[in-house]
């Protein structure tokens, strides 16, 4: 069913350390620690060859973070989706709201699970404004799928290299099922892997490393049309309950990069007492 979006940008199984884990519908960019936090992230894209989009265009996902019990914090997301062209022949914009997404986190030990879903109420009356979303984050594509339940999995084991080093493997999978009529057969499995090192030093903490992500529910493709990759780099800067930070993804494959040059994000995480 979705394996011809966006030029059939689809990502890579990856195993790394025996562990298949995710980000599971959140980002690896911005500020993840505190059990008590709310953050907002925009992601500003630079689309391939397109000198028309609007300053506007852009993508926003609202999220938080509280705990449940003292090894369970739970998680919510509300994405949003903007595109806008103006040029000589043609001038509109559009709006949409994505899919939200609602899960928990469990921490065992040196382990970080993550489950939820995303409830599929994304409309395919501005599909313009979903197909940026999906282009500008496609970490996280099915929040911005009309018609599409996606339930996430994960497991994150981080290794502490250093006082100051940590690196941080993982991967999952995502299960998306049509809510359309008799779309039941449409269901698809994708699994979705990173590995990012992180580097701290007083107030700064600075990441970098590369996410993807794979069908699997698909046998007749080849690995270059299966999968695709991202560069990530990105820092955040710790200033007591405010901790704003800045990174920037650029695609690996040629499918993601026929769209998008790179797309450079905002965020700022509020840690709340």
């Amino acid at each position: 069913m979705y394996k011809c979006i966006e030029r059939r940008v689809l990502l890579a199984i990856f195993a790394a350390a025996g562990l298949v884990a995710s980000a599971s519908g959140q980002s690896l960019w911005p500020d993840q620690t505190g059990d008590r936090a709310i953050s907002v992230e925009f992601l500003k894209p630079e689309f391939e060859g397109d000198d028309d989009t609007d300053f506007l265009t852009s993508t926003t996902f609202l999220s938080g973070r509280f705990p449940i019990t003292p090894a369970i914090t739970g998680e919510a997301e509300l994405p949003f989706s903007r595109y806008g062209i103006s040029n000589d022949v043609v001038e509109r914009s559009e709006s949409a709201i994505g899919n939200p997404y609602i899960g928990v986190r469990i921490r065992s030990h040196n382990l970080v699970s993550r489950i939820g879903l995303r409830i599929p109420i994304a409309s395919d009356d501005n599909p313009n404004a979903l197909t940026a979303g999906r282009l500008t984050d496609y970490d996280r594509f099915e929040a911005f799928l009309p018609d599409v339940l996606a339930v996430n999995g994960s497991v994150t084991g981080p290794f502490r290299l250093s006082d100051n080093v940590t690196l941080n493997p993982g991967g999952g999978l995502v299960l998306l099922v049509s809510t359309q009529d008799g779309g039941g057969d449409d269901t698809e499995v994708y699994a979705q892997y990173f590995l990012i090192g992180e580097f701290t030093g007083g107030k700064f903490t600075l990441k970098s490393g590369f996410t993807g992500r794979a069908i699997l529910s698909e046998s007749d493709l080849d690995f270059g049309d299966r999968s695709t990759h991202q560069f990530g780099l990105g820092g955040t800067l710790s200033t007591g309950t405010v901790r704003p930070g800045l990174h920037l993804r650029i695609p690996l494959d040629e499918g993601l990069k026929d769209n998008v040059d790179y797309v450079v994000g905002l965020n700022v995480t509020i840690v709340l007492p």
